[in-house]
């Protein structure tokens, strides 16, 4: 029953990459892979769970995130719902290790 609501209350990114296709370029963009929908879940569960996220995931997840922010509902779902405490839990661990990407979001 425990493992049931664990599930549960995990964020539900899709478990297979889509592809998208472009309009305006007529490229066909594949989705994120699902190392990438691996990565949010960790994120997204150690953020839930613990309020904590190791510095790499962090960086990863929220680089991933704005490569598919415009093309993937669940890159749009991870960064509406993960990007505050992400970037909140990397300025409280060592604040001149933010990089122009993290500070631009």
């Amino acid at each position: 029953q425990q493992q049931q609501q664990q599930q549960q209350q995990q964020p539900s990114f899709d478990q297979q990459p889509a592809a998208v296709q472009v309009q305006e370029q007529n490229v066909i963009q594949e989705g994120p892979s699902s190392r990438t929908i691996q990565l949010w879940r960790e994120v997204a569960f150690g953020i839930d769970k613990n309020q904590t996220v190791v510095w790499k995931n962090a960086v990863d997840s929220l680089e991933e995130g704005l490569q598919y922010l415009h093309t993937s509902n669940d890159a749009r779902a991870f960064v509406e719902k993960y990007m505050k405490p992400v970037i909140s839990i990397l300025l409280e661990q060592l604040p001149h290790k933010i990089g122009m990407m993290e500070r631009n979001c």
